[in-house]
């Protein structure tokens, strides 16, 4: 690190300093070498006059316009820090009273471990399992010690997990976290193509995954995708070079069933060792970690529709998640005391909203995690939230509208659930007022913004929101995170008040793709904007209002979907002569799936329509994850082009829409 500012400092006075970019060695060991230096802001606070004084990188340097208490005393805890607005141009910085934090997730285990030994960390409810923040950091060192010296694993290599959410999950997780491993989670509903993908991407040394006749195989036959020809293909083509074991997390698999040679198959019991000691050797391997190391590559489809992996940082990780935590559950304004959460997620581990914001939780200032199960089922989290009282609940909206339902049909009555934190999809301003009608212990109830690219959060809605714009908004920029809107013809930034895209700059800045640096550089501008893609407004206020997508990504029930992988599939059926995907008005999702299909005629004779559209709809459920196959097949004769034919697809959307009676 390097201390910037005037050259004396008294010991009267504190400095946190500004953090030098990550070092160009570690960009080049993972493929990120062209990627622009990132710097954070500086936060000088002086103890003897109690004032405070937030600076910004580049634009936002004046403060003078800015609102800021005289002193610490004067500004209610509770509250947040009002952000910096430009008054002018489309800007916003979160000022705040916190600082950033260079530490790693090692020291935030073994931390709590030491703080609150007996408090319970982590419940996993559908296999009965609670532990405690001391039994926890055991489970951890135990597969630390297995994966250093059974699997010969050390600092920056890459760990693969496909499975659903599981404690093993949660375990290899923190271990890869405290060993400096790169995780990569993979989506435990890919099939084999979409896995073979990612897999021939991510330079994985080891992979865990459920085997034949595991629990998880009425989900998704992992085993048979393992097994595919295609992962053979990808050792042929020397993609797997690195891959030495396949840990079982449970079930079956041999090493003559794999379609690859040179791999050794291990059961759990290899990598979870009954060795719960940290030797000198195994803590001067942890001590080596840095808050720079790659916590995780997070798989994200870009417009071609095939997945980039989004590589963020412990300090990207940390960050984030502490400032999120601190928004949510400390300041939630004047009406309401700081809260201690429990918190139910019944929100995939792959994604990062619980990956990063639900994992990291317990590890910041206390608390703790309920995982319902391996994968959602509405019935299970209410009945988690019920048993084990839990006062919070991270979810999408769709998961909303199910709660909701759930809670109405069953009459329940005295929910616990006193905060919601709600992302990942548009939130209508009505599925707020039912929650608040629904629910009458919930004091809080809000909405998030961001992306894998950004650690997960950029903005998040704060108690001193106006009230007659909080429904349209995702909130106010995250501490120490910049939001501009850009014009999206010229770049500039805009005119307060007018739309263009939404781009974000800050520590929450991904460091960019795994080994991609062609796509990072399309993402990230030379001044480190992250350009989202989305389309976006900011008021007075400093809030975020998303207005729609520059591009025809469909958002369904929270999970990115992009018409461009979906066309591919497609294609390949022998039936359809061209097919384009675009997303429709959803109650329930927010967007469905619809496709029109041009037929080849010579390839239908003898079926009928219903028999075509069966066959299609089965393609789709052989070849993609489940909320990627389309709702609606309709048949057409030409598609609407226009004068240099291109697809009209926003006219193709609305012909549908009003065919089909569709609404929001």
């Amino acid at each position: 690190m390097t201390r910037r500012g005037s050259g004396h400092l008294s010991n009267n006075h504190i400095i946190v300093v500004e953090r030098e970019s990550i070092s160009s060695r570690a960009l080049k060991n993972h493929g990120l070498v062209n990627c622009a230096k990132f710097v954070i802001p500086t936060r000088i606070i002086s103890s003897s006059s109690k004032s405070l004084q937030s600076f910004t990188p580049n634009h936002a340097q004046n403060y003078q316009n800015a609102s800021l208490p005289a002193h610490l005393s004067d500004w209610d805890v509770n509250l947040t820090l009002p952000p910096f607005v430009d008054g002018r141009l489309s800007y916003a910085y979160g000022r705040s009273l916190k600082e950033l934090r260079y530490s790693t997730v090692s020291e935030k285990i073994f931390g709590m471990a030491k703080r609150e030994p007996h408090s319970t960390a982590i419940i996993v409810y559908d296999e009965g399992i609670s532990r405690s923040f001391e039994d926890l950091q055991s489970d951890i060192i135990r597969l630390v010690n297995g994966m250093v010296h059974n699997l010969g694993l050390k600092r920056g290599d890459c760990v693969g997990i496909y499975s659903y959410n599981s404690y093993q999950y949660l375990l290899v997780q923190y271990a890869c976290n405290m060993l400096g491993l790169i995780l990569n989670p993979f989506n435990p509903s890919y099939k084999s193509h979409e896995f073979s993908y990612v897999l021939g991407k991510a330079n994985i040394k080891v992979l865990f995954v459920p085997g034949k006749d595991s629990r998880q195989a009425g989900l998704n036959d992992h085993y048979g995708v393992i097994c595919d020809n295609s992962i053979g293909k990808l050792q042929s083509d020397g993609k797997l070079d690195s891959l030495t074991h396949i840990i079982l997390l449970d079930g079956q698999l041999s090493e003559k069933d794999l379609p690859i040679k040179n791999v050794k198959v291990c059961h759990w019991r290899t990598a979870f060792t009954d060795n719960k000691a940290i030797d000198e050797n195994l803590r001067d391997t942890i001590d080596q970690v840095r808050s720079d190391d790659i916590y995780g590559v997070y798989y994200t489809s870009g417009t071609t529709g095939f997945p980039k992996g989004a590589a963020i940082t412990q300090f990207n990780v940390i960050n984030n998640a502490a400032l999120s935590m601190e928004r949510v559950f400390s300041q939630r304004g004047p009406k309401h005391l700081p809260l201690r959460p429990n918190v139910c997620l019944p929100l995939p581990l792959f994604h990062e909203f619980a990956g990063v914001l639900g994992a990291m939780l317990p590890f910041l200032d206390g608390g703790s995690i309920v995982f319902p199960g391996m994968r959602y089922n509405i019935q299970t989290v209410v009945e988690s939230i019920m048993r084990f009282k839990c006062n919070a609940i991270f979810l999408t909206p769709t998961i909303l509208i199910d709660l909701i339902a759930h809670i109405e049909r069953n009459k329940l009555t005295d929910v616990p659930l006193k905060t919601m934190l709600v992302a990942g999809s548009k939130v209508m301003s009505q599925l707020v007022h039912k929650a608040h009608k629904t629910l009458p212990n919930l004091e809080q109830l809000r909405i998030g913004y961001g992306s894998s690219e950004n650690g997960v959060i950029s903005t998040i809605q704060t108690s001193q929101e106006p009230e007659e714009t909080r429904p349209l908004t995702v909130g106010m920029p995250l501490d120490f995170t910049e939001i501009r809107i850009a014009d999206t013809n010229t770049g500039e930034t805009t005119l307060l008040g007018q739309s263009g895209e939404v781009q974000t700059r800050g520590f929450n800045t991904m460091v960019g793709y795994y080994k991609d640096p062609e796509k990072t550089d399309e993402v990230i501008t030379k001044s480190r904007w992250y350009k989202t893609g989305d389309l976006g407004i900011i008021d007075r206020n400093g809030s975020l209002q998303i207005v729609g997508r520059i591009k025809d990504m469909i958002i369904k029930g929270g999970e990115n979907v992009y018409p461009a992988e979906i066309e591919t599939v497609l294609h390949a059926y022998d039936k359809i002569e061209d097919a384009h995907v675009f997303g429709v008005p959803d109650k329930r999702y927010g967007e469905e799936v619809c496709v029109w299909v041009k037929l080849d005629k010579s390839r239908c004779s003898g079926l009928t329509e219903d028999q075509i559209k069966m066959g299609i709809i089965e393609h789709c459920k052989s070849k993609l994850t489940y909320f990627k196959v389309p709702k609606y097949v309709i048949f057409v004769e030409e598609f609407p082009l226009t004068a240099v034919k291109k697809i009209k697809k926003f006219e193709m959307r609305a012909q549908t829409a009003k065919m089909l009676n569709l609404s929001s």
